[in-house]
């Protein structure tokens, strides 16, 4: 079985990016996403990032990745209702033993909703550089600017794709000598797991021992460096790294005028049609690979042109 969690190329027109447009685009989306607190331009990001990985062809990991951030979501939501009492709107009051009285707010269901949604696009854009990036590429691009940094970065971001893969691996092989891992005794369902945490820290030492010996055989870090191949930009790269700029601007004339900023205490602020356009206008920016790429699905002779 095969788990789509790591690079993998394809033949479409996100893959054959420059990984230093990719890593703009995905660095884009996480800086935005922590500096906006409005839910529309929060939901803008997310809904370009998500076009992204559904184009690249990869909306069952999307999907997996954002079942994952549901629990972490669903946990910021509770907390926000059970410990903020800076609203006005009351949905629910609990009085519990003792007498002590919790309020619900509308306002503060709002705010961990948003804060979700900025949680969503964070993990989404981590989850498109580890998909769409190959950590190769980009540890030879970014190794020309400081090879210790980048090799700790390319390796910290591919650790846990990484090791997700292992799991899989490892479990399928266990389940196929007859190990079961539903048990309904949490010591037995310990012991069924024990052997898969060996297997995996195992696992990573090797790996660690293969790429250090590969690196040091290529002689990584020595200078002066030469590269046998050059990625070079074509007009794909151009045309999506000046999208990506204009977005910049205007997500960043949005927080000048406050249009991307929100008010969720003690009143829910209004939403203007006028924060709308900006939002609309960055979601089709940095969409702006997905519909080339469906473009390049739709007539292939576009992928004589960009």
């Amino acid at each position: 079985m095969n788990w789509d969690y790591t690079y993998q190329y394809r033949d479409n027109f996100i893959y054959n990016l420059h990984p230093g447009i990719v890593l703009l685009l995905c660095t884009n989306f996480l800086i935005w996403c922590l500096i906006f607190s409005h839910p529309v331009y929060l939901a803008s990001l997310l809904a370009a990032n998500g076009m992204l990985l559904i184009s690249a062809g990869h909306l069952r990991t999307w999907y997996l990745y954002l079942k994952f951030s549901l629990f972490m979501s669903a946990v910021i939501i509770v907390i926000n209702l059970l410990f903020s009492s800076a609203g006005t709107t009351t949905l629910l009051e609990l009085t519990l033993l003792g007498g002590y009285t919790i309020k619900v707010y509308w306002e503060a269901l709002m705010y961990g909703l948003g804060m979700s949604l900025r949680l969503m696009v964070a993990i989404s854009s981590f989850a498109l550089f580890t998909l769409a990036v190959d950590s190769d590429q980009m540890l030879a691009w970014v190794g020309r600017f400081g090879t210790r940094t980048a090799l700790v970065a390319t390796s910290t971001l591919r650790i846990i794709p990484v090791m997700i893969e292992d799991y899989h691996r490892i479990t399928e092989v266990q389940k196929c000598r007859g190990v079961r891992f539903n048990h309904r005794s949490i010591r037995r369902r310990i012991k069924s797991y024990w052997p898969v945490m060996g297997s995996m820290l195992l696992s990573s030492l090797e790996r660690s021992m293969t790429m250090a010996e590969s690196l040091y055989n290529r002689g990584y870090g020595l200078k002066p460096r030469t590269n046998m191949q050059l990625h070079r930009w074509q007009s794909g790269d151009y045309l999506v790294f000046f999208s990506t700029l204009t977005g910049i601007l205007v997500a960043s004339l949005a927080q000048w005028q406050h249009w991307s900023s929100y008010s969720y205490y003690p009143v829910l602020d209004r939403v203007d049609s006028v924060e709308i356009l900006p939002a609309s206008i960055l979601l089709l920016l940095l969409a702006l690979p997905a519909i080339i790429n469906w473009g390049w699905e739709k007539w292939p002779s576009l992928r004589s042109i960009i």
